[in-house]
């Protein structure tokens, strides 16, 4: 929870944070077999721009994350108030990967401040499923699917 309360603090886009109300959605066979399984996703269908939204009754998360194939990543998250009104506006910045399974990104820069060795952040998710709009994550520390829409 430490890391997740870092980057609550720095980046306003933890993982805790906003996958606390993120409901999963219900699964059809159709949108089942319009996924592919998370073992025959290669790391190349990850690279493009993501963005993942919750809204509460207290803020509104728009977070969009852009996969380069550089396997460089980043992110940008902003929360809003019920008023519209920005609350929080960070970037962050750094490494990724995909092992197959899990997908990794070591958070290296925050608001354009590299960050020194022993304050880097690594947020390790197993991937469940990928269509070519969306991927489904698993955060092991909420218990929580999570999922990120394509962009572009």
């Amino acid at each position: 929870m430490k890391k997740h309360l870092f980057l609550a603090l720095c980046l306003a886009a933890s993982t805790a944070v906003w996958a606390q109300n993120t409901p999963t959605t219900p699964t059809t066979p159709a949108a089942t077999a319009a996924k592919t399984s998370a073992a025959a996703i290669p790391q190349a269908r990850l690279v493009g721009k993501w963005e993942h939204t919750l809204q509460t009754s207290e803020w509104l998360l728009q977070q969009t994350t852009e996969l380069k194939d550089n396997r460089k990543f980043t992110q940008h998250a902003v929360y809003k108030g019920p008023d519209g009104a920005v609350l929080a506006d960070n970037t962050s910045s750094g490494d990724w990967s995909f092992d197959g399974t899990h997908f990794k990104r070591v958070f290296t820069h925050i608001n354009n401040q590299k960050l020194k060795p022993n304050r880097q952040v690594l947020m390790e998710q197993k991937i469940l499923s990928l269509s070519d709009s969306s991927f489904d994550f698993f955060d092991p520390e909420t218990q929580k699917k999570l999922v990120f829409n394509r962009v572009q």
